[in-house]
């Protein structure tokens, strides 16, 4: 699976589009537009509205327990603590998913930006491989955006193997008094 980190790279050879949830930063329509078409497309509920006019041949919809298969790669809806309306506080509410992603026996949990919660715990019951959690913020998104401590909490209920965190959550970790779980 290709990542786009400019508009000249080339993503031609993409399978796979995974979309978690329709806030402009992770459903962005430009960006959607310059990839191929005929990747497959899994999102939340209701978000084709906005992806299948872009003239992606195959959009699924997923909700949370359901699951769909892409060139051998099960991916698995779950939840997290968030919200899914694309113009917070308003407009409509779209749906928003956290994944499980398994293939040949490796499992990856793919969390939603999420508010501390349990329910990646039950993910622990089968763990996985590599978990990847976004750290969000303290006060005033704390409702629906956990903080590097909380993420820390759930990254143990779910007993996975390896942590991935973004690189802006490297310096949060230098920053707090659980610094040596993030050490390189």
């Amino acid at each position: 699976m290709s990542i786009l980190r400019s508009p000249r790279m080339s993503c031609s050879s993409s399978d796979l589009i995974l979309i978690t949830h329709a806030h402009m930063d992770h459903l962005d329509v430009p960006s959607l537009k310059s990839l191929p078409k005929t990747a497959v497309v899994v999102t939340c509920e209701k978000c084709s509205k906005i992806i299948a006019p872009l003239g992606f041949k195959d959009v699924r919809e997923l909700k949370w327990g359901e699951t769909t298969t892409v060139k051998g790669l099960t991916i698995r809806a779950m939840g997290a603590r968030h919200w899914g309306r694309r113009w917070p506080p308003f407009g409509e509410d779209y749906g928003f998913n956290s994944y499980v992603l398994e293939k040949n026996g490796a499992r990856t949990l793919l969390a939603c930006d999420s508010a501390a919660t349990d329910l990646f715990a039950s993910v622990a019951k089968s763990p996985p491989d590599v978990a990847i959690f976004s750290i969000g913020a303290y006060d005033p998104w704390i409702d629906n955006h956990a903080n590097p401590e909380q993420v820390w909490a759930m990254f143990q209920q779910t007993a996975p193997a390896t942590f991935f965190r973004s690189p802006g959550a490297r310096s949060n970790c230098r920053r707090n008094r659980w610094k040596s779980h993030c050490n390189d």
